[in-house]
């Protein structure tokens, strides 16, 4: 990229010179022609003509080339694309391999950009003030609104377009002195007017994508206006009129609504369409301190959602796609205390309090709890200063913000009263928790299994109560198996990467521990479902056989990998963050059911892992050959293994599950996303990943080799790591379920 600097006065200056020189030569020119036509042309001047017109031309390009670099860098200072240098020196930038001319200086620097946003604001409110509701283009109010689509979601027209409404002159009276946040609101209510129950118009969603699109941070200059800035402009425009704040809230929801992705990505970059972080955390404060009787009044039906007053709760809905701002809001001031753990400033728990507290009905109780759990995504992460996603202190304000989470879920809210949507925000707090789930399955406390911050004020029967209350939901016991797989993937791969390490005893704890876990969330589920559909036969067995594919997910992640969860589909929901993370991997968003096992082939895991639930076949096989890696199997052992063609090749090296192949079956490695390492073939094609068909063999052929060497001969030892393997696996299963046994019987209370 090459910046190319001016000084903006003295540029003006030789433009100016250069425009004036022209137009005297023009002159000039006029007068030379007319004096020789009134003496009739005594001389022979076409030629001379010509030269001074073409010379006059010249200066006239010149001058407008100079001037289309002097606008480009004005717009790109004053929009915050380029800085200002020293002694006053504006630039514009040309990136690398173009030419510096000022067609590309115009495009480059969003000079055409800024004129539309600026003729388009002239142009609605023109639009909507004058008599014939046209502006002096002749284009209608409605039809200005339709033709912004294109641009709605570009942060520069939109900001530009917002600042542009409030320079236009009053044409009605009462109508001055408003800024263009006033302006941009009023023409919101106007929009709205057009909406039905049953439809959104067109121009009011516009107008919800120009309003997000200018609150975020990609722009900043004297020209248009930061999110921080905008979220209090739009508060003192809509705060004080009640119809201004339904038009908010409508607005804030229907985009946020429109624009769900599947999953929620802590870069800001990776987000296509969303609200700025600054915006959302500043508009909350502003309004949190209203009375909330202000937000009650007459409400609207629009696309078949019901809207008061109370923008709150929108503000709240848009946090969920952003747990930056779900932190920095619901968190807030506070310090780390010596164990890790996060102590909120008095604000910031007033804040929790008054947000648990605030009398919202169901749908903003959805938006609260979807907030909270895509905070609680910032568990276990540890992103560097200075990255898009870094937040101080993000694992500890997330582990405390999930706290209050599990505990708003299990005191406040009613299990007859939870939806999907709660449901599956729960799911996520609990996923992003799986070091507090494998503590209780395995009878550990919680600061005895963690690394870092801990679930505060949230006793093993808590956790255990909140798993029950949404254990049969598919999605939500889905994602609760993917975020516990992933952990237990990485802390068996932390824990046997250190020769000390590679024992049998400590290779089959591991996988005592994974047992249990899965045990204790698939019995819960079996608990729930006896309970909810024990009367209901129908439902019975296809439910049960649903989610017990779901917790399966346990098994599946950790023998395999997350990697596996993306291959040739794309679930939603399903992105991890695995940047930074010390334990595990964050889950982001749902593991949406449908995408898995609709016209989607389904994870290996859920055929491997059908039948009797506690024969853990696939964990088997993973234990297995991670014996065979480590070189803790016996010499008989080793040769069945040869023989029989799994675990261990002829050349006595061990060998990785099939797992994933490409088209010509060739083994394929993916990273922590699903896409193929390398991207590409060695003709530059796309490499297609798919499921190996032999996976499924596999591990039934692992398991078979196991229980042949299991079944020693006479005078024949029987190989001691996979008995300790299976002795493990099998407590692991027995310890949990005596667990929810003895928690969950009868009418417990846990189960209310």
């Amino acid at each position: 990229m090459t910046y190319v600097s001016l000084n903006p006065e003295g540029m003006q200056k030789v433009i100016t010179d250069l425009s004036g020189y022209a137009a005297k030569t023009r002159e000039q020119h006029s007068s030379v022609a007319s004096a020789n036509e009134r003496n009739d042309s005594p001389v022979e001047l076409s030629s001379y003509l010509q030269v001074i017109a073409g010379s006059a031309s010249a200066l006239e390009d010149k001058a407008k080339d100079l001037q289309a670099r002097l606008d480009s860098a004005k717009t790109a200072n004053e929009c915050g694309l380029t800085p200002v240098g020293v002694d006053g020196m504006i630039s514009y930038y040309i990136p690398d391999g173009e030419a510096d001319t000022s067609k590309n200086a115009l495009a480059f620097n969003r000079v055409e950009t800024v004129r539309k946003a600026e003729a388009d604001a002239a142009a609605l409110y023109q639009a909507r003030h004058s008599p014939a509701g046209r502006s002096s283009d002749g284009r209608s109010f409605s039809q200005i609104l339709d033709e912004m689509k294109e641009m709605r979601d570009d942060p520069l027209y939109s900001s530009r377009l917002i600042v542009s409404l409030g320079e236009q002159l009053p044409l009605v009276e009462g109508d001055y002195n408003k800024d263009g946040a006033k302006r941009f609101v009023e023409i919101m209510q106007v929009a709205r007017q057009s909406c039905t129950a049953e439809t959104l118009n067109s121009g009011f969603e516009n107008l919800s994508h120009i309003l997000a699109a200018a609150s975020r941070s990609d722009v900043s200059g004297k020209r248009v206006v930061s999110g921080t800035e905008l979220a209090d402009k739009i508060y003192q425009a809509s705060s004080s009129d009640y119809g201004s704040r339904l038009t908010l809230n409508a607005a804030i929801s229907e985009f946020s609504n429109s624009t769900k992705i599947g999953y929620i990505s802590h870069n800001p970059n990776e987000r296509p369409a969303f609200f700025g972080t600054d915006f959302l955390v500043n508009l909350a404060k502003a309004y949190e301190k209203d009375d909330v009787s202000k937000s009650k009044g007459p409400s609207a039906t629009i696309n078949l959602s019901r809207y008061d007053g109370d923008v709150l709760g929108s503000v709240v809905l848009a946090m969920g796609e952003d747990p930056r701002a779900v932190l920095e809001y619901m968190a807030g001031a506070g310090e780390v205390d010596s164990n890790g753990n996060w102590i909120p400033s008095e604000e910031g728990q007033k804040r929790w309090d008054m947000l648990k507290q605030r009398g919202w009905d169901t749908t903003r109780i959805e938006y609260l709890i979807s907030a909270v759990g895509a905070a609680s995504s910032y568990r276990n992460t540890a992103y560097s200063e200075g990255s898009p996603q870094y937040i101080k202190d993000a694992d500890a304000r997330a582990t405390w913000l999930t706290s209050q989470g599990i505990r708003y879920m299990t005191e406040e809210v009613k299990k007859s009263d939870l939806t999907k949507q709660m449901k599956v925000g729960g799911s996520l707090m609990i996923a992003n928790s799986p070091e507090e789930v494998t503590a209780v399955a395995n009878e550990i406390k919680f600061s005895d299994q963690s690394s870092g911050p801990v679930l505060q004020n949230v006793e093993d029967t808590r956790l255990a109560k909140l798993i029950y209350r949404i254990m049969d939901d598919e999605d939500a016991a889905r994602t609760i198996g993917v975020g516990v797989g992933a952990y237990h993937h990485s802390i068996i791969d932390r824990e046997m990467s250190y020769d000390e390490n590679r024992t049998r005893e400590n290779l089959a704890a591991q996988y005592q521990s994974v047992a249990a876990t899965e045990t204790f969330l698939r019995n819960i589920a079996h608990q729930r479902h006896d309970d909810k559909y024990g009367d209901a036969k129908d439902q019975y067995d296809e439910r049960k056989q649903s989610v017990d594919r779901a917790v399966g997910m346990v098994s599946a992640v950790t023998a395999l990998g997350v990697g596996v969860l993306t291959v040739s589909w794309t679930p939603m929901g399903v992105a991890l963050a695995t940047g930074g993370a010390e334990v595990g991997a964050s889950v982001l968003g749902p593991v949406v059911a449908d995408a898995v096992t609709g016209k989607k082939p389904e994870p290996p895991v859920a055929e491997a892992s059908e039948g009797d639930p506690s024969s853990y076949g696939m964990l088997h096989m993973r234990a297995y050959s991670d014996a065979a890696k480590y070189n803790l199997l016996d010499e008989r052992s080793v040769e069945k293994a040869k023989a029989k063609g799994v675990l261990i090749d002829g050349e006595g090296n061990p060998i990785e599950p099939p797992l994933l192949v490409d088209d010509k079956g060739n083994p394929v490695s993916v990273d922590d996303k699903g896409n193929p390492v390398p991207p590409t073939d060695g003709e530059g094609k796309p490499v297609q990943v798919h499921v190996s068909d032999n996976l499924k063999e596999y591990v039934q052929s692992a398991n078979s080799w196991a229980n042949d060497v299991r079944r020693a001969n006479k005078g024949e030892q029987a190989d001691a790591t996979v008995e300790m393997i299976h002795s493990r696996v099998g407590d692991g299963v027995n310890h949990a379920g005596v667990w929810v046994s003895d928690h969950f019987g009868g009418s417990s209370s846990l189960k209310e």
